[in-house]
């Protein structure tokens, strides 16, 4: 593959991002509606049932935490590789990453047999919403193979440049969930009523029809990216690379879903209502966020290849305009917080001492996201220059050193509507410590990258 005939040297950057950018965007909020229909979904059936889907977003959180651990070390070796010319390690990274991911789906299945029983009473004490939270739990730990190896392969064809097969995958499994959680939820068409549990099986078949969608894809560039597992050979360096440019990410994940355990544990303190609160409040952020996530999957192997074939223009016209569009996202969706927090908190059927808190949650805990865009726009720069861990400190900072003592002071000394201030000062800090380390890193590596002539496609 060519670095002269390769889109992600030859396309103008501003195009270059969109084009790689838009299928996962579009991808990612269709993901983000889904988790918005499912928790609609089993608000209309109990809210209890919606308590229990809160308290196993951190179960769930693990899940994607070794997903996008994994999918972000393939995407960034294979596109740096192809990049530099080295076809035969970006295939090689694509068939250790699989590899990798069947053996660390092996740990959550044993969490789904082991764990859930013991892990859902620690913030409840209410039989319906135990009953419901280890039945949903237990179903997304057990099948959550789909999700693993579909994410992996999705990584794989983004690295190659292919945003649009991986954005057939995302949308398939989103859309078949939205489709099948009214039916398995309230049991429709003849399918028995399965309450919170059908929303965990809707998930698990939509995933599973997104890895069948996924392996068909990947089969058909095998003259491209002839991957295969039969002739699979084990290079601890390839492995090593996967693991230290996708760690920082998976631990990042993974710190948010200590988070949530522990802001779960803080507000159980006020009851149900707050954790149901904050679990909306989630859902809600994913409209935020999951269009920014998408437009990193686009930005990373573009400022992974164009570091590998030396292309520095390239690469920070790329981190600018990535910053610029993640700003102006994010200051539109404040927006809509701030006006509208009634009727969003409106979707979830919510009435009552959860409107009320909700509203005012909502106001206080946006004010974090034209903050947060900063980092989220600087997080594949460090990823593409192989300095991750700066990106996995900022978020154990965050959330563990930051966040959690500061909830659990303001929700101490000012209760339950004051307390989400935590959110935005913590933020803030974060992105301070964030915006340091990149300009420390720009000095040391992209201000001395040999900038090599690039040849700009029309």
């Amino acid at each position: 593959m060519n670095t002269k005939s390769n889109k992600m040297a030859t396309m103008p950057i501003p195009k270059l991002v969109l084009n790689m950018s838009l299928p996962a965007i579009l991808a990612m909020t269709v993901q983000a509606l889904y988790n918005i229909v499912d928790s609609y979904f089993v608000a209309k059936d109990t809210l209890s049932g919606l308590t229990a889907v809160s308290l196993a977003f951190p179960i769930q959180m693990i899940i994607v935490a070794l997903s996008v651990g994994i999918g972000v070390g393939i995407n960034s070796c294979v596109s740096r590789n192809l990049g530099a010319h080295n076809e035969e390690d970006a295939i090689n990274t694509a068939e250790h990453g699989l590899v990798l991911t069947m053996c660390l789906y092996l740990i959550l299945l044993l969490l789904g047999l082991f764990a859930v029983d013991l892990y859902i009473p620690l913030f409840t004490s209410d039989p319906a919403v135990i009953t419901s939270g280890i039945a949903y739990t237990k179903i997304v730990l057990i099948f959550s193979f789909s999700q693993m190896l579909a994410q992996s392969i999705i990584s794989i064809l983004q690295g190659t440049g292919d945003m649009v097969s991986s954005m057939y995958v995302q949308l398939t499994g989103a859309i078949a969930n939205c489709i099948l959680d009214p039916i398995m939820i309230f049991g429709l068409f003849g399918c028995p009523a399965l309450h919170v549990a059908g929303a965990a099986y809707a998930t698990v078949i939509g995933q599973f029809l997104s890895l069948l969608l996924a392996l068909f894809l990947l089969y058909r560039k095998r003259d491209k990216l002839p991957i295969s597992l039969r002739t699979f050979k084990f290079r601890p360096s390839i492995l090593t690379n996967i693991i230290r440019i996708g760690l920082p990410s998976a631990v990042m994940q993974a710190v948010g879903s200590v988070m949530v355990t522990g802001m779960n544990l803080i507000l159980s303190q006020f009851g149900d209502a707050a954790i149901t609160v904050m679990g909306i409040y989630f859902k809600l952020q994913s409209f935020a966020f999951m269009p920014l996530f998408g437009m990193n999957q686009g930005v990373l192997p573009i400022l992974s290849f164009n570091y590998g074939a030396q292309i520095k223009s390239r690469f920070m016209q790329a981190r600018r305009f990535a910053t610029n569009l993640a700003l102006g996202y994010t200051l539109i969706a404040l927006a809509v917080f701030q006006l509208f927090p009634e009727q969003l908190m409106a979707i979830f059927s919510a009435e009552g001492e959860i409107m009320a808190l909700g509203i005012v949650s909502l106001r206080i805990l946006s004010l974090a996201f034209p903050i947060a865009a900063i980092s989220i726009s600087l997080s594949p720069v460090f990823q593409s220059l192989e300095r991750a861990s700066i990106t996995m400190i900022t978020s154990i900072l965050r959330q563990l050193g930051l966040l959690l003592p500061l909830s659990w002071l303001l929700f101490k000394l000012f209760g339950a509507y004051v307390g989400w201030l935590a959110f935005p000062i913590a933020e803030l800090i974060a992105t301070i410590y964030n915006i340091v380390m990149y300009r420390k890193v720009k000095v040391e590596i992209i201000d001395r990258m040999p900038d090599k002539a690039e040849e700009v496609a029309v």
